[in-house]
């Protein structure tokens, strides 16, 4: 797993949708959704794999990318400016 950064105006280069629930999601959404600032949304962190997007921390993981019993958890806290 690695560790990619949202960006609104490149994303040919970033994966664009997780697969939340059943159904293709797109980042883009799911940070609005989340009620996530647009001046915060630039720059979210995702974890990925090389099948796309693991997880959106405190927002999405991915179906299937983790079994609730390893217990894991990401979670953001994003600096104070």
């Amino acid at each position: 797993a690695r560790l990619r950064f949202w960006q609104a105006a490149n994303q040919i280069e970033l994966p664009r949708t997780l697969l939340v629930r059943g159904h293709r999601r797109r980042v883009r959404e799911l940070l609005r959704e989340a009620a996530v600032p647009p001046w915060r949304r630039e720059g979210y962190p995702m974890i990925c794999d090389d099948q796309g997007i693991l997880c959106l921390p405190e927002i999405a993981d991915r179906d299937g990318a983790r079994s609730p019993a390893e217990g894991l958890q990401f979670r953001w806290l994003p600096a104070l400016r």
